[in-house]
C-alpha cells in the first residue's frame, strides 16, 4: 500500500491463487493500480526478498507494470 498508492488514498488490489492442472505447482498472482516507481540503483532490498522468498520455494516470478503492478509466482504445492 505505501508503495503502490503513495500519493492516493484509495486503490484496489487483487490476488489470485489458482492450482495448475496436472502439477504441483499453483499459480498466486497480485495486482495493483498502483504506480510502479523504480529505486534510483534499479533494486531494491523488497525486490531482492520477493527474489529469494520465491527461490526458497522453488518457484518463479514475473513481474509487469502495464496499467498498475502485476507479480505472477508459480509456486510448488508443499503438501
Amino acid at each position: 500500500m505505501k508503495h503502490a498508492f503513495a500519493e492516493r488514498t484509495e486503490g484496489l488490489i487483487h490476488i489470485d491463487i489458482k492450482r495448475i492442472e496436472n502439477t504441483d505447482f499453483f499459480d498466486f498472482i497480485y495486482r495493483d493500480g498502483g504506480e510502479w516507481k523504480s529505486t534510483p540503483k534499479g533494486n531494491s532490498f523488497g525486490l531482492e526478498l520477493i527474489a529469494t522468498l520465491t527461490e526458497q520455494l522453488d518457484g518463479q516470478v514475473e513481474r509487469s507494470y502495464d496499467n498498475g503492478t502485476k507479480y505472477k509466482f508459480k509456486l510448488r504445492d508443499l503438501k
